[in-house]
């Protein structure tokens, strides 16, 4: 197979052995000149060039002596090219060749990132130059999209980053008390206290029923599921409710009931309407979710036994875990 040089400026092949090749010339002599450019090309100018847009369009961790350093050898390279462009219009010989559709290639990222109004002023034989290969039949359609820009960028651009969604419940608006501050006092007051102080300052400092809704969770474990499945499956379900980890407070317990595995939980829930909070989880609509009405007594010391962890509530019947979120 006869050997091929390859560019990614454009489609054509040009290959060593074709005499007809107007991008390579004619003379070995002159070919090699060709050969050459494109190694320097490949060597400094590009590599330098994909440092710069790699930085600046964040594909790698900013660091701005890598971006100085490429900056400056990239100006090197423009004031190498014109010690030869000062006195000739292309690179080899009197026409457009291979080195000139390259290595001007190579220039169009930095042209369009660092490589500003007042650089391009100053460096009036290098844009002659560009201009002319940038437009032949070769190069134009690259032209045509590139966009010069008026002054060099120092900083990453951050306007392309896509911005995380965001989650329904922000639209709510912030509530009254923050829920931080009432994952603050139920945490220190896990033990020994949490009846007699946490649950005293929710119901008459931190709860407001404009702002939050109190919600039972209830699912038994389907026929033919295997324990440790059904015990992995709520694992994975508060798993998945930390996504709403910052509208939603609230404990799940697994226990045996008449034999089969079932899970109970209540949930402080940031507004009126549990789905929101809750459609994070694939399975959602497959759970009992029941509005609970935090006026009612028995329905405060139900929350409480389940934020606690108390047995109180269970009874008899054997309680395996309890997961907290």
């Amino acid at each position: 197979m006869r050997p091929q040089l390859v560019t990614n400026t454009y489609a054509s092949v040009a290959t060593l052995h074709d005499r007809n090749s107007v991008l390579l010339g004619t003379g070995l002599q002159f070919r090699a000149k060709v050969l050459q450019y494109l190694s320097w090309g490949k060597c400094t100018v590009a590599k330098h060039a994909a440092s710069i847009s790699s930085v600046l369009l964040r594909r790698v961790p900013f660091n701005s002596t890598s971006l100085d350093f490429s900056n400056a050898e990239i100006d090197a390279c423009a004031k190498e090219l014109e010690q030869r462009l000062a006195t000739h219009t292309y690179l080899v010989g009197e026409r457009v060749t291979l080195a000139d559709l390259y290595v001007a290639s190579c220039f169009f990222s930095c042209l369009g990132l660092t490589l500003g109004t007042q650089w391009r002023e100053t460096h009036p034989v290098f844009m002659r130059w560009f201009d002319t290969v940038a437009r032949t039949e070769y190069l134009v359609h690259a032209l045509e999209q590139l966009t010069f820009v008026d002054r060099p960028c120092k900083t990453p651009k951050f306007a392309s980053r896509r911005r995380k969604p965001l989650h329904p419940l922000e639209y709510l608006g912030k509530p009254a008390i923050s829920l931080k501050v009432w994952k603050r006092v139920a945490g220190d007051f896990r033990r020994g206290q949490f009846h007699s102080v946490a649950m005293p300052y929710f119901w008459n400092t931190f709860f407001n029923p404009r702002d939050w809704s109190i919600w039972g969770v209830d699912y038994y474990c389907p026929d033919g599921v295997a324990d440790d499945v059904f015990e992995e499956d709520l694992n994975q379900y508060m798993q998945r409710l930390h996504f709403s980890n910052k509208f939603l407070y609230g404990v799940m317990c697994l226990y045996r009931k008449n034999g089969k595995l079932r899970y109970f939980g209540a949930f402080l829930v940031r507004g009126t309407n549990a789905a929101p909070a809750f459609n994070c989880v694939s399975s959602w609509k497959d759970i009992n979710y029941t509005r609970l009405d935090p006026s009612r007594p028995e329905v405060r010391r139900q929350v409480a036994c389940v934020w606690s962890f108390c047995q109180c509530m269970f009874g008899n019947q054997q309680k395996a875990c309890a997961y907290h979120l």
